[in-house]
């Protein structure tokens, strides 16, 4: 159940990958075995059962996806803000936005995650204010148009866990 919540939370297993430069999800098979030594972890979300505790891992991975949603949330925004004949009306707010995604980064360059999370989220809602003023949608506005799916609920399709899908 601990490890089934933590999917509901969009962590993932350590045994599945991401490759950045090829920009593509792969899982623990063929040439690719040797991932499930990832599944050698104090996490839930492993497949061996070491622990049933959500650990400093668990924690830290999730804050990690939190930093880089907010953040990427803010990025989509900030091309239709500064393109806007109404943007110097809200440049104090994108000049906010991005101090604090600043102060997420270097936090999270110093592994702390949870900081950085809250600073990102500070970050997006500046950004967030600023195009609600503009009358650009927002990412978390838009998640709501899903028709019966929650937008509370993490899950594959959200901005927010995985902007390119």
């Amino acid at each position: 159940t601990i490890h089934e919540g933590g999917h509901h939370f969009g962590m993932s297993h350590p045994h599945d990958g991401y490759d950045s430069e090829f920009c593509m999800d792969f899982g623990s098979s063929g040439p690719l075995y040797f991932g499930w030594a990832g599944d050698e972890s104090n996490t839930v979300m492993q497949y061996i059962g070491l622990t049933t505790k959500f650990s400093r891992f668990d924690k830290d991975n999730v804050y990690r996806w939190e930093t880089a949603g907010y953040l990427n949330w803010s990025n989509n925004l900030l091309d239709d803000i500064l393109a806007h004949p109404g943007y110097a009306s809200v440049s104090a707010y994108v000049v906010q936005a991005e101090s604090y995604a600043t102060a997420s980064l270097a936090t999270f360059n110093s592994w702390n995650y949870v900081v950085s999370a809250t600073y990102a989220k500070k970050a997006y809602w500046s950004m967030a204010k600023a195009a609600t003023i503009l009358g650009i949608p927002t990412p978390d506005a838009m998640q709501a148009d899903l028709g019966d799916v929650n937008p509370e609920v993490p899950h594959e399709g959200d901005p927010i866990r995985f902007p390119d899908n």
